[in-house]
C-alpha cells in the first residue's frame, strides 16, 4: 500500500470510529467549548501525529518489519525519558512506569526474537 493511501485509510478510520464512539456515549464535545489557546495546541499535536504517522509508514515500507517494529516498539521508555525532562511538574515518572515500560519493550524484543527462532 502507498504511504498516502495507508495513511488516509488509518487516519479516516480511526475518525470515525473515534465520532461514532463520541456520539453514541453522548460525549461529543460542542465546538464553541475550545478556546483560542487550546486551538495552537490541538493544531501541534495534530502536526505531531500526522508526522508520526507518515514516518511510521515510511520506515514500515523501507525496511524489513522485523527490524522496523521492535525499534518502534521502545517508545514507551522515550517518552518516559522526555516526560522525566520535561514534565516534571505534570507528570510523575516512577520506578514503576519505567519498569512498565521496560517490559513492554523486553515483551516486544522478545516476541521479535521467538519469530526468528
Amino acid at each position: 500500500t502507498p504511504i498516502l493511501v495507508g495513511l488516509a485509510l488509518k487516519a479516516t478510520a480511526g475518525g470515525i470510529v473515534f465520532f461514532a464512539y463520541l456520539w453514541w456515549s453522548g460525549k461529543l464535545p460542542k465546538l464553541g467549548g475550545v478556546d483560542g489557546s487550546q486551538w495552537k495546541w490541538i493544531l501541534i499535536a495534530a502536526i505531531c501525529n500526522t508526522g508520526f504517522l507518515v514516518a511510521y509508514f515510511v520506515a514500515i515500507s523501507s525496511g524489513p518489519v522485523t527490524i522496523v517494529f521492535p525499534i518502534m516498539q521502545t517508545s514507551p521508555l522515550l517518552v518516559a525519558g522526555i516526560s522525566f525532562l520535561f514534565l516534571q511538574k505534570l507528570e510523575k515518572v516512577t520506578f514503576r512506569l519505567v519498569m512498565g515500560a521496560v517490559v513492554v519493550v523486553m515483551g516486544a524484543v522478545l516476541l521479535t526474537l521467538l519469530s526468528f527462532a
